[in-house]
């Protein structure tokens, strides 16, 4: 099982150059790989923004994100959301970034990011997308 942040999903489903091969092959062959509730909202208000495009929308994006047989989107719980107040050590405010780093630490598992903040947060296992 990985965890894999918002922007690692978009690249892996349009076919990013920037997310390396070896990741792109590791999230093709894994069998569990899960989504943040919040990556959806992440994605949506960036399309709303204009700072991202998804063809043919964002509605059919989405369903053809969530079609893929490895990929499960996780629901925000109480434990979730208590678990990303309550990082331990220094790391950022963003409430996004923190409900994906605290999907990685609940399911105790490697999280899938090219965020710099993230990939230097030693709160959390990660593996570098780029």
């Amino acid at each position: 099982m990985i965890v894999i942040d918002t922007h690692v999903w978009i690249w892996w489903v349009d076919d990013d150059q920037r997310l390396k091969r070896a990741v792109r092959d590791m999230i093709d062959t894994e069998r569990d790989v899960r989504v943040s509730a919040i990556s959806l909202l992440e994605i949506a208000t960036a399309v709303s923004l204009n700072r991202l495009v998804l063809r043919p929308s964002v509605k059919h994006w989405l369903h053809i994100a969530q079609s893929a047989e490895q990929i499960k989107v996780e629901p925000l719980t109480d434990e979730l959301c208590l678990e990303s107040v309550n990082l331990p050590g220094e790391f950022h405010r963003d409430p996004a970034d923190r409900l994906i780093v605290a999907l990685a630490r609940v399911l105790d598992t490697e999280l899938v990011t090219a965020d710099g903040r993230i990939l230097n947060y030693s709160g959390v296992r990660t593996v570098a997308a780029s």
